[in-house]
């Protein structure tokens, strides 16, 4: 149910914004995407969790750098979710 939730969210805010591209994080259970071409659901890597403070903010720097290394929207979200990952498994957000 979640999932089906989670793809109708997705291109409702695709079709807003008239956007080929899109992200919708789900927190620690992963992150759905959707281009032109695909759409898919990237999971979490699975890290003991330290402190959870900027892991949104290296998804999305993860997922930017990614896209403006010409990858595709597939392995620019698995880029973010591994940042996220890093991220979380230290303290604070400006140690690593």
């Amino acid at each position: 149910m979640v999932r089906a939730l989670n793809r109708v969210i997705l291109g409702f805010f695709r079709s807003l914004w008239n956007a080929d591209n899109g992200a919708l994080k789900a927190g620690d259970k992963g992150a759905w995407y959707a281009d032109g071409a695909e759409r898919g659901f990237c999971p979490c890597h699975s890290v003991p969790e330290i402190d959870p403070v900027g892991a949104g903010d290296a998804f999305c720097a993860g997922l930017l750098s990614g896209l403006l290394d010409g990858q595709p929207l597939r392995d620019a979200v698995t880029r973010g979710a591994a940042l996220g990952a890093f991220c979380v498994s230290t303290f604070g957000d400006y140690q690593g």
